[in-house]
């Protein structure tokens, strides 16, 4: 490991370099375009203190900050269950939220009115749920109004899917409250109250 790292960053210092020659010879625009284009295709941009998502993608952005949190390398990295919502509607989406610790200990991702996207259904595939003990093994809980063809694609690649219904945000929060008690044995020992109207005051940055 030791000499990895040296031969890492000299690696990086001559690249820097030669990015700094080559600059010369471009125009300003093409520059630019190139830097542009090498920022959108890191996924990631981290500092000594944080990660940052790099996508205004919101299922990619669930789809990253998932890899990010849960490797799937071993069963001890492996999520319990995934949450999935529909991604039009922020609210049920926020609320949905609530079920990340437990009983999945997984992330929240997202569909669309057409189903589970290619991105989605290859993350679910690489994270490999474990099956909530505490939720009768369930892997999948989906959260909200759903496209109907979801639950078979789902169900196509062996994975064993749990409902909460609901078409209106508070209701399904109530219903999100009444499933986790029912799941942990216990009620939640505290509730946030957010707006309905307002993401900047419910989704705070």
């Amino acid at each position: 490991m030791k000499k990895i790292i040296p031969f890492v960053a000299v690696s990086l210092l001559l690249s820097t370099v030669l990015t700094s020659c080559q600059s010369g010879n471009n125009s300003p625009s093409k520059v630019n375009s190139q830097a542009s284009s090498a920022t959108v295709e890191q996924p990631w941009i981290a500092t000594k203190n944080t990660t940052r998502i790099n996508t205004s993608d919101p299922i990619q952005a669930a789809v990253l900050v998932s890899q990010t949190l849960w490797t799937a390398q071993t069963k001890n990295n492996r999520p319990s269950s995934v949450v999935l919502t529909d991604v039009s509607n922020w609210q049920i989406a926020a609320v949905s939220a609530d079920l990340i610790h437990h009983p999945s200990n997984g992330p929240v991702l997202y569909t669309t009115k057409e189903g589970v996207p290619e991105v989605t259904l290859a993350e679910l595939k690489r994270l490999n749920p474990i099956g909530a003990e505490g939720n009768k093994g369930v892997q999948v809980v989906l959260v909200g109004p759903m496209a109907s063809n979801v639950e078979q694609q789902l169900k196509a690649i062996d994975l064993k899917v749990d409902r909460i219904e609901g078409d209106e945000p508070a209701a399904v929060a109530q219903a999100i409250d009444t499933y986790y008690a029912k799941a942990a044995g216990e009620l939640p020992k505290s509730v946030i109250i957010g707006s309905m109207d307002s993401p900047e005051y419910t989704l705070p940055q």
